[in-house]
């Protein structure tokens, strides 16, 4: 039993270690590629809605994975009901972004900012992702996921989802970063990694959500 344990354990540090040294010298790469492209107007741009999304990731996790990876335990009930609760506190929280983007604009005194947190444009034909703090609503759909894998030790999963962001986000981001997009080359790329990443999640994961909720 022991012997099982370790192997568990040895299992869970190498999947765990390969994927955040695997993505953080795509990372590390990447942002050196993107800075020698970009201007710093467009760093600082997203920057300014990057300090924003940061509290609301905050807010959105608020212990509901954590309590479900620790709680002795778990059925279908619990995960659902925090599934459900985390999307709802996940687009409240892109609902507020929404509304209050237009006064964080006015308080930076950039207008520009303004799109940034808003909404999809379609124009000319392609689609410009317009918003950062779409991730946030993303994040609400892949946080009890991850809690399912990771209460159940398979910690591959986020290896490949997380790879499979990083590789997608990149081809995006330095695309359309030499094609001129300026900013949206970033904006792309920060909302393309999460999505991807929660897919692929969700695509490996057998665990899904039922109607049910407490």
């Amino acid at each position: 039993m022991n012997e099982k344990k370790e192997n568990v354990i040895v299992n869970g540090f190498f999947w765990r270690f390969a994927e955040r040294c695997g993505v953080q010298l795509i990372s590390a790469v990447v942002s050196i590629l993107l800075a020698r492209i970009l201007t710093p107007d467009d760093y600082g741009k997203v920057a300014l809605v990057t300090v924003f999304n940061n509290i609301m990731y905050v807010l959105l996790d608020c212990g509901i994975g954590t309590a479900l990876v620790q709680k002795k335990e778990v059925d279908e009930l619990d995960y659902s009901s925090a599934f459900f609760f985390s999307i709802v506190i996940s687009f409240v929280l892109y609902g507020g972004m929404f509304v209050a983007a237009p006064y964080l604009a006015a308080f930076y005194n950039d207008p520009n900012t303004t799109p940034q947190v808003l909404h999809y444009i379609i124009e000319k034909g392609s689609i410009a992702i317009d918003g950062i703090s779409l991730t946030v609503a993303v994040c609400g759909i892949k946080t009890i996921q991850q809690a399912h894998v990771t209460r159940n030790m398979k910690f591959q999963y986020f290896f490949y989802s997380a790879f499979a962001g990083a590789i997608v986000s990149t081809v995006l981001g330095l695309g359309l970063a030499y094609m001129g997009f300026g900013v949206w080359a970033l904006v792309v790329q920060q909302v393309s990694n999460i999505t991807v990443d929660t897919l692929v999640l969700w695509k490996l994961s057998s665990w899904r959500p039922k109607m049910e909720f407490s």
